[in-house]
């Protein structure tokens, strides 16, 4: 099946990678620096495909969109991607004593935006 996918991504989110995947897990198609209006065809044997842009800033997480195209030759497909806040994450981490492998409760990181 050839498959014809114009990508619209906002503007927060670049640059970026494109990754096209099947729901097994293998890469169909992938591009890297992505432009916020962009044109792509490619040929694949699924189905069921897994379309992702993944930021390059880690402001910003990665959208994905699962799509299921009917049997047929040719099919053409619009998506859009908004990237419009960033996400707030808060990552914790614990501290484990190396001698006796009990976590220390008082030993905490907080990581925070530094630009």
């Amino acid at each position: 099946m050839k498959i014809k996918v114009r990508v619209k991504v906002s503007v927060n989110g670049l640059p970026a990678d494109f990754i096209v995947r099947d729901f097994s897990g293998n890469i169909v198609f992938c591009k890297r620096f992505i432009n916020p209006f962009n044109c792509f065809t490619f040929c694949t044997r699924s189905r069921d495909l897994i379309f992702t842009v993944r930021p390059y800033s880690a402001d910003y997480t990665e959208q994905s969109k699962f799509l299921r195209f009917p049997c047929a030759r040719c099919v053409c497909a619009d998506l859009n991607f908004n990237f419009t806040t960033p996400q707030p994450y808060l990552q914790s981490f614990t501290l484990v004593d190396a001698n006796y492998f009990f976590p220390i409760d008082s030993a905490v990181l907080f990581f925070t935006k530094l630009f």
